[in-house]
């Protein structure tokens, strides 16, 4: 597991981290459950980290591999962004 470097945030993820978050919340409560809302309302909800400058600033974190297996994610076919609290482990 690659040691991840963070990064500061991308100043649209600043400006607008609240509002998605809260949104993120709101679904998962009206659904019951983040695994029970739709998949076209989900992909909706995530598609601002799919922003170039976050993804760019979020890969230079970990130099630009998966910081689980430490693949290059386009060698790999597969990239998705976890989120994980640094408090842990």
């Amino acid at each position: 597991m690659i040691k991840v470097n963070k990064q500061s945030a991308p100043q649209i993820l600043l400006e607008h981290q609240e509002k998605w978050t809260k949104d993120l919340i709101d679904a998962v409560a009206h659904y019951g459950g983040y695994d029970k809302i739709r998949s076209k309302t989900k992909d909706s909800l995530l598609s601002h980290y799919r922003r170039k400058s976050i993804q760019k600033r979020l890969a230079k974190s970990s130099y630009y591999k998966c910081s689980f297996c430490e693949c290059k994610p386009g060698e790999s076919g597969n990239i998705e962004i976890s989120n994980c609290d640094e408090n842990i482990g």
